[in-house]
């Protein structure tokens, strides 16, 4: 899916991490463009050469490695982790307290709610739970900055959560 997402613009995709704890979408994100930009220097893209070098042309691939604008992460020691992996992104700290029209544009949303309420793991409180509701405000956060993409990720019992209406909900 990531890997699809660079075709984004010349410019380099730009994206910005909620509930980011130590940085797990990022290495991912890092990782697809690593691979990605590998396969189009050895020839592996599965386009034919002709349509690889009018995507180039065109800008469809691009020149920069993603950039991540920010973070939203509330965890002391997962945001030590964050400062020191990535010391030039910002932590906009709790989700809540974020205003959207201070953050730069970016093109990809990624993360999911805290997971313990929807977890099969924990006691199934689901979207009313504090921890898990909080992915009212994930979607708060596509409405006000409309990414062109978004990855919302949690856990098994995410979609049996409420008896499948929690999800439908969301």
């Amino acid at each position: 899916i990531i890997k699809n997402v660079f075709r984004s613009g010349k410019r380099g995709m730009k994206y910005f991490s909620l509930f980011s704890g130590v940085g797990g979408f990022e290495l991912g994100i890092e990782k697809a463009y690593e691979d990605n930009s590998a396969n189009r220097r050895q020839g592996k893209v599965r386009r034919k050469k002709v349509e690889h070098d009018r995507l180039v042309s065109i800008g469809q691939f691009p020149e920069q490695s993603p950039t991540c604008v920010g973070f939203s992460e509330v965890d002391k020691y997962a945001s030590q982790v964050l400062k020191y992996k990535f010391p030039n992104t910002k932590n906009y700290g709790d989700i809540t307290k974020i205003d959207w029209n201070t953050v730069p544009d970016f093109d990809l949303l990624v993360g999911g709610s805290p997971c313990q309420d929807f977890s099969i793991a924990g006691k199934r409180a689901g979207i009313t739970g504090a921890r898990s509701g909080l992915v009212w405000e994930y979607i708060r956060c596509l409405e006000e900055k409309k990414p062109r993409h978004f990855i919302f990720e949690n856990v098994k019992g995410l979609l049996s959560s409420g008896g499948g209406l929690h999800f439908a909900t969301i």
